[in-house]
């Protein structure tokens, strides 16, 4: 049996609900617009590596945890865990307002996150995989 969902969203003044279908329309719709303008990008693993030869993407992070680096890591990622990004960690490790940034964990999830920290630090060129490190060698 199908239930009724409602979704609220809400701006300084109004707010809006939709039910059923059109309200997981527009919650997919604002998640999107949000990402898109947030500047932070989810790309394949096949886009990443074109990006990467063609010098678009010139940092790679990898924010996973110390014992999954030791495991295995792309060789030319810097190891910054995902509880530890600032600024400073960034500027630490040469990453420049300028430069294009790929972000990569195990799934996505903490690179999804890692990326909107590093967007919401002033990046603008920021992409992530969803996926291991080993789709990109």
């Amino acid at each position: 049996m199908l239930k009724k969902i409602l979704v609220v969203f809400m701006n300084d003044t109004t707010f809006y609900m939709y039910t059923g279908f059109s309200g997981i329309l527009y919650s997919l719709y604002a998640a999107s617009r949000y990402y898109s303008l947030s500047g932070i990008r989810l790309i394949s693993s096949e886009s990443a590596k074109e990006k990467i030869k063609r010098g678009i993407i010139t940092q790679i992070i990898d924010v996973r945890s110390d014992l999954e680096w030791k495991i295995g890591h792309y060789s030319l990622a810097a190891h910054i865990p995902v509880t530890t990004i600032s600024l400073k960690t960034l500027q630490n490790n040469n990453i420049f307002f300028n430069d294009g940034i790929l972000v990569y964990c195990n799934t996505g999830q903490r690179a999804r996150y890692a990326s909107e920290i590093i967007a919401k630090l002033g990046y603008k060129k920021v992409y992530y995989i969803d996926g291991k490190y080993s789709s990109l060698v």
